[in-house]
């Protein structure tokens, strides 16, 4: 593989800088996403509901096909207003800051008392202010998951952490459309293991281990360890197809999108090998 350039190295760098001062905010309950898609701001992400409350909101049923599905239910999101929504009228901030609805839809929402302020109904055109408590009843219909037998996919457990295996399909906290069928409250509902805290986080549709712990600084201490590369995770991909032995990558994937080379600069291809497992 051919030397990486000084210019290239210095935003590795950065990168890896970035990459563990996130870590540890994450390990410290400290983190938020500041690039969450419209629909999943604060407004429609908070879950302030218990797990008995969640639990008899609904209920849920794994059938032949081998995904759960949960019953749908009647939800209210609520907040306070935030200082970037002051002045603005009712609509128009639910149209700007939750784009996951039409602004039709709001008006006619406002209009029937789904959307209220201070409890109260209101008006379209109302100004929010500080201090308002905003308000909006749903019904709510969440997507179908891969089935999760908890009795059989937790991989490890003892007095401080518990390791389950997570298939595809479901998201670790309730988030977007997903709130009953998540991971926590899954492990929460079936198995009464609340509250745990996640040492790492896995996408909705990766599958593998994940590790809970079942204190706060126990999630800081094995999170630690990930920042400090005492520990490490391994993601294995299956392709269809025979995958080659080395991928050359050309200058232009490798160079950062953000930056900008300068005309003396003369980035390099890079070459990455794969290790083959056994074909399944």
């Amino acid at each position: 593989m051919e030397e990486v350039s000084k210019k290239r190295a210095k935003r590795l760098e950065k990168k890896r800088e970035r990459s563990e001062k996130k870590a540890q905010s994450v390990a410290d309950g400290t983190w938020t996403n500041p690039r969450k898609r419209r629909n999943q701001r604060d407004f429609h992400c908070e879950t302030r509901d218990s797990v008995d409350d969640m639990a008899n909101e609904t209920t849920s049923e794994t059938k032949p096909d081998g995904f759960r599905y949960v019953a749908p239910y009647k939800h209210k999101f609520q907040v306070h207003v935030k200082a970037r929504w002051f002045g603005k009228t009712l609509l128009q901030m639910f149209v700007e800051e939750f784009g996951g609805y039409s602004s039709e839809y709001y008006a006619a929402a406002i209009q029937h008392g789904f959307i209220t302020i201070n409890h109260l109904p209101t008006t379209a055109s109302t100004l929010v202010k500080h201090g308002d408590l905003l308000q909006h009843v749903m019904h709510r219909h969440e997507p179908r998951v891969q089935a999760f037998d908890a009795a059989t996919m937790v991989a490890f457990q003892s007095d401080d952490i518990v390791v389950v295996n997570k298939p595809s399909t479901i998201p670790v906290h309730p988030c977007g459309a997903y709130r009953h069928n998540s991971l926590v409250f899954i492990l929460a509902n079936d198995l009464h293991l609340h509250p745990v805290f996640p040492v790492h986080r896995l996408d909705r549709l990766t599958s593998g281990l994940l590790v809970l712990a079942k204190s706060a600084d126990k999630a800081a201490e094995l999170s630690a360890q990930l920042v400090e590369r005492s520990v490490q995770k391994f993601y294995f991909a299956k392709v269809l197809g025979r995958f080659p032995s080395v991928a050359h990558v050309p200058p232009a994937a490798v160079e950062d999108d953000a930056a900008i080379p300068s005309p003396a600069a003369s980035p390099s291809s890079s070459s990455f090998p794969f290790h083959d497992l056994p074909r399944t």
